[in-house]
């Protein structure tokens, strides 16, 4: 014997209807919320067996419920097998997309491209343009700062605190060959020397409504920052991380919780800023941010990224 609950009805039909056919009938009704007229109370909602029992239901001849049930029956069978299909599409669309990253940074699809063009500039000699330009716009910087306390130089030896970026270690980190006329470069050596790689608000306080728009992890959405999700701190919070106020163009990148999600900031976000758990780097002019950020995007930099945190309270990438 088998007992039920005071929370639930049992519905027995009569002989010649198909208990499948009141069950597919409640179903439709209740998904159209045509059963809510039924119910009673405000804290606890109840349906009555009284209520239940005035329910009306379309009823065909009993042959024709069974062949209405199996033809349902038949077409939820597919669906669930559709939908089987699409929930394993997202992996291998996944799969994909790091099979072609992979092929991209071994530079298998251009492989013919470079056959064909044997003489284009090779990489070690735009890195020598993204140094002189990171330093250029160093000076530049450091000039301007310095002229603004109302110092300015009198000689040239303020130029000597210039800090040239370090280059990547091959042999320690077992970076793999390069396609030729390629070179590694660390992320430091690829930014405007304007801009250090940093990460934004500490403490952001409050949402402000009109205030300053702020990037935090989960507004990272499939590549790209999610507009419509985004909290805002004051104008004066905003100010005191002035250095990572955005411009458009940016890498970010998560460094705290979830590691290594990236995103390329859109013009749209220019005067926003991020908070602690994200990171921003601005590339030379000479590179396209697109190119760093598909490279962080790759399972080979992924793996790298995660095994550079660090976990003690959070995991956390330290941006050295």
């Amino acid at each position: 014997m088998v007992m039920f609950q005071k929370a639930l009805h049992r519905i027995r039909p009569k002989c010649g209807v198909e208990p499948h056919w009141i069950a597919l009938q409640l179903k439709l009704d209740a998904r159209a919320k045509r059963l809510d007229r039924l119910f009673t109370g405000s804290t606890i909602s109840h349906l009555t067996g009284e209520s239940l029992r005035s329910w009306k239901v379309f009823l065909p001849p009993t042959r024709e419920q069974r062949r209405i049930i199996a033809k349902i029956d038949g077409l939820q069978t597919k669906s669930r097998a559709v939908n089987d299909v699409l929930g394993a599409v997202p992996a291998l669309l996944g799969r994909l997309r790091q099979s072609i990253l992979a092929a991209a940074f071994r530079g298998d699809l251009t492989a013919d491209w470079r056959a064909r063009n044997p003489d284009v500039e090779p990489a070690d000699k735009l890195l020598e343009k993204i140094r002189a330009e990171r330093r250029r716009r160093w000076e530049a910087a450091e000039l301007a700062k310095l002229t603004a306390k109302g110092k300015p130089p009198t000689d040239d030896r303020w130029k000597e605190r210039y800090e040239e970026p370090a280059e990547p270690d091959i042999d320690q980190h077992g970076l793999p060959p390069m396609a030729p006329g390629w070179c590694w470069a660390s992320i430091d050596e690829l930014l405007a020397g304007d801009r250090s790689l940093c990460y934004g608000v500490v403490q952001p306080g409050e949402s402000v409504t009109g205030g300053i728009p702020l990037i935090r992890v989960c507004d990272f959405e499939r590549g790209r920052i999610d507009l419509a999700s985004l909290r805002t701190v004051s104008a004066e919070i905003s100010e005191e991380y002035s250095r990572s106020r955005l411009q458009g163009g940016e890498i970010l990148i998560s460094v705290v919780g979830t590691i290594g999600k990236i995103a390329v900031a859109p013009g749209e976000l220019a005067g926003a800023n991020i908070d602690r758990a994200v990171a921003q780097m601005y590339p030379s002019q000479h590179m396209q941010a697109f190119w760093i950020a598909s490279w962080l995007r790759s399972s080979a930099a992924q793996m790298r990224l995660d095994g550079g945190a660090r976990e003690v309270a959070r995991k956390t990438l330290n941006i050295d």
